[in-house]
C-alpha cells in the first residue's frame, strides 16, 4: 500500500474514546467543506470494519445510519453504508437527524438492531465522529466498546487489511455503488415514534397529568426561542412537538448547515439567542424561555428572561442540570402526592465533576446521588445498575456539561430539558394539591409567590460556584503521560502540606479535611492510590469541614480528556463568593503543576 505511512500521519490524530471515536475529517478543524481525503476515508472504513465485524455477531436486524448536520457527515455515512453492505448488513440511512431522534428510532423500531450516528457533537464544523449502539437506545457501554477500539487500532497497523480496505472502497466506487438514497419513510417514522417518546418521556404514566398540563399553558401561556444554528434539530421534531405541548415557539437559523456560529452552547454562543429572547419578549412577554443546542442535538443550553431587569440571562451548564434535577424530583413528589405511583427509593447518578449542589437539593428531596466516571455511557450505565438494585432513576447526566438524560430516554435531549423548565414553572398547586416549585419552597422554608420565573427559581438554589467547564482555567496542557504517576505525586504533595487549602477556606469554613475519590467507569474508589488499570479516570478532593464526618464544602477534581489533548481541571463550592472557587482553582492548578514537575 503506497499510502501506509501517509495513513498513519492521518490515524495517530484519531481519538477513541468510549464517549465516542472522533478527529478532523475536512481539511481544517473550522472548514466547512464537505471533501474528505483518501486516508480520512480509510481511517472511516476501519471503524466501519471494526464495528461491521461485532454488528454482525449480535444482530441480524437493519442498522440504522444517521447523521448530524455536518458537511463531512453525507461522505462518511456513504462509506460507512458501503463497509456494512459488504458484510452484509441491511442499512437503513435516514440522512441528518438528532441524535436523541435516532436513539428514539433504534429502540423504539422492532425492525432496527441497532445504529451507527456520525456526529462530532459539540465540536468545530471540521471535526466529525461516530458512536455505536444496539436496540435499546444508548451508546454502547466500555466493556463492549473497548473490543471494537482495539479492533480499529488493530486494523490500523496492517498493511494488508488496509489494502483490501482502499482496494473495496475503490471497486465499490467505480462499479457505481456510490450513489444510495436517503429512506425518507424512515425518516417520517423515526419523527413519529421519537414524538411520541418526548411526550412519554416528559409525562410517564400520564393519568391526565398532561391534560392539567396543557390547561395550565392555556391560561398562562409560555414562549420558547429555539436558535438552531443550523443543527439536526433544523429538521427534528422540535416545532410539531412544542404545539403538541401547547407551548410557543419560533425558530430561527433553522436551516440544516447552515452554521451561523461557533457550535458548543456555552458562553458567547448564546448570545445571539439572549438577543432573539429579548426581542420576542419585548413583543410578547410570554416568551421567557430560549434554547441552543450542539450540531448532533443532544444537548442545548438554556438563557432566560429576568422580567424585573427585562434582561434575558445565560445559564450555566452547572445550573441547567440543577434545574432539571429539581423539578424532575419534584414531579416524582407531585405524581405520588397524587397517588399516581408508589412511592419508591429515588436516586439521581451524576458524573464525577457535577457540582455538590446536586447532592444538596437530593438530600432535601430525599434522594440518593450516585457518581460515575466521565462519559455518557458510564453514567447510563451506572443508572442501569442503581436501577437493578431497586432505586426508581427518574434522571441522570453530566452536570458539568449542562445534558440531562430524563428516563426512559437513554441519551440526552434538549426537549426533556426544557419540559423539566416548562413543568416547574407552570405545574402549580390548586385547592388539594401543591404545585412543584411550591413544595420546594415549603421544604426549603422559602417565601411562595404564584407569579414567578427561573430567577426565582435560582434564587432557592442551594449556593455553589463552580469552574465553567470551557473557562480557560479549566485546561491545563500537562507533559506526564502517565496519569497514575502524576496523581501518586500530587497525592504526596497534598500528603506533606501542613496547611494545604488556601487561607480563604479556612477564613470561610474553619478547620478542614480531606478525601481522595478516584472515578473507574461506574466505580468510585476512595483513598490514596486506590486506582487501577491505565488510571485515567477523574480524581477528587473531596473536602469537608471539621472532620471526617463532615459536611462535604468543596472538591478540586482532574482528568486527562478522553476526547481532547487536553487534562481537565475544576472547583466546586458551597459558597456564593467567586473568589473562593477561584482561589482553589488556582491552588489545584498549582499543585498540579508542581506534580508535573515531578
Amino acid at each position: 500500500m503506497e499510502t501506509f505511512s501517509t495513513f498513519n500521519n492521518v490515524f495517530r490524530n484519531l481519538i477513541l474514546s468510549a464517549s465516542g471515536f472522533r478527529m478532523v475529517f475536512s481539511d481544517d478543524e473550522e472548514s466547512p467543506s464537505p471533501d474528505v481525503s483518501t486516508d480520512k476515508l480509510l481511517v472511516c472504513a476501519c471503524i466501519a470494519q471494526a464495528f461491521a465485524e461485532y454488528y454482525v455477531t449480535v444482530s441480524s436486524q437493519t442498522l440504522l445510519l444517521a447523521t448530524d448536520a455536518r458537511p463531512t457527515g453525507k461522505v462518511l455515512a456513504l462509506t460507512t453504508s458501503q463497509i456494512m453492505r459488504k458484510h452484509g448488513i441491511q442499512v437503513s440511512y435516514i440522512g441528518i437527524a438528532s441524535a436523541p431522534e435516532a436513539m428514539c428510532f433504534a429502540a423504539k423500531d422492532p425492525s432496527l438492531g441497532g445504529f451507527c450516528y456520525i456526529s462530532a457533537s459539540h465540536n468545530p464544523i471540521g471535526h466529525n465522529g461516530f458512536k455505536f449502539g444496539l436496540d435499546d437506545g444508548g451508546v454502547l457501554d466500555g466493556s463492549k466498546i473497548s473490543p471494537i477500539i482495539q479492533r480499529i487500532r488493530d486494523l490500523s497497523k496492517s498493511e494488508s487489511a488496509l489494502t483490501t480496505l482502499a482496494r473495496e472502497l475503490h471497486d465499490t466506487a467505480t462499479a457505481g455503488m456510490i450513489i444510495h438514497s436517503e429512506d425518507p419513510a424512515g425518516k417520517q417514522k423515526a419523527l413519529s415514534l421519537y414524538e411520541s417518546f418526548l411526550v412519554e418521556t416528559a409525562f410517564p404514566d400520564d393519568n391526565g397529568i398532561l391534560d392539567t398540563f396543557r390547561s395550565s399553558l392555556h391560561q398562562e401561556p409560555i414562549g420558547i426561542i429555539g436558535e438552531l444554528n443550523g443543527s439536526a434539530r433544523s429538521v427534528s421534531a422540535d416545532p410539531s412537538f412544542f404545539k403538541n405541548m401547547s407551548i410557543r415557539a419560533r425558530f430561527y437559523n433553522d436551516t440544516p448547515g447552515a452554521v451561523v456560529h461557533p457550535i458548543v452552547p456555552e458562553g458567547e454562543n448564546l448570545y445571539l439567542c439572549r438577543q432573539l429572547l429579548k426581542e420576542n419578549y419585548d413583543t410578547d412577554p410570554c416568551f421567557s424561555l430560549g434554547y441552543v443546542p450542539d450540531n448532533d442535538g443532544d444537548r442545548g443550553n438554556i438563557v432566560y428572561m429576568h422580567p424585573e431587569s427585562g434582561k434575558a440571562h445565560i445559564l450555566k451548564a452547572q445550573e441547567v442540570f440543577a434545574v432539571s434535577v429539581l423539578s424532575e424530583l419534584l414531579f416524582i413528589k407531585y405524581l405520588e402526592q397524587n397517588h399516581r405511583i408508589a412511592s419508591e427509593p429515588t436516586a439521581v447518578v451524576v458524573n464525577g465533576p457535577t457540582s455538590m449542589r446536586i447532592d444538596d437539593i437530593a438530600a432535601t428531596l430525599g434522594a440518593r446521588v450516585f457518581r460515575a466516571e466521565v462519559g455518557e455511557a458510564n453514567v447510563v450505565q451506572l443508572a442501569k445498575e442503581k436501577a437493578k438494585e431497586g432505586f426508581r432513576i427518574r434522571i441522570l447526566g453530566e452536570g458539568s456539561n449542562g445534558g440531562n438524560i430524563t428516563f426512559p430516554a437513554a441519551v440526552r435531549d434538549p426537549l426533556n430539558t426544557i419540559m423539566s423548565f416548562v413543568k416547574l414553572l407552570r405545574l402549580k398547586g390548586d385547592y388539594r394539591h401543591k404545585g412543584l416549585f411550591e413544595t420546594w419552597c415549603e421544604l426549603r422554608g422559602m417565601p411562595y409567590r404564584k407569579a414567578f420565573g427561573v430567577h426565582d427559581v435560582l434564587s432557592t438554589l442551594p449556593a455553589y460556584t463552580t469552574t465553567d467547564a470551557f473557562s480557560e482555567l479549566a485546561k491545563m496542557q500537562i507533559n506526564t503521560t502517565d496519569h497514575g504517576l502524576l496523581k501518586q505525586r500530587y497525592e504526596k504533595l497534598l500528603i506533606e502540606s501542613v496547611k494545604p487549602f488556601p487561607d480563604v477556606l479556612y477564613r470561610e469554613f474553619g478547620a478542614l479535611h480531606y478525601e481522595f475519590i478516584n472515578y473507574e467507569g461506574t466505580c468510585t474508589r476512595r483513598g490514596a492510590g486506590n486506582r487501577t488499570n491505565e488510571q485515567r479516570g477523574g480524581f477528587k478532593i473531596l473536602i469537608k469541614q471539621g472532620a471526617p464526618s463532615g459536611k462535604a464544602i468543596a472538591y478540586v477534581w482532574m482528568r486527562g480528556s478522553g476526547t481532547e489533548p487536553v487534562f481537565r481541571v475544576m472547583a466546586d463550592v458551597a459558597s456564593a463568593k467567586p473568589e473562593l472557587d477561584h482561589e482553589l482553582l488556582l491552588w489545584h492548578r498549582d499543585l498540579i503543576a508542581r506534580a508535573d514537575k515531578g
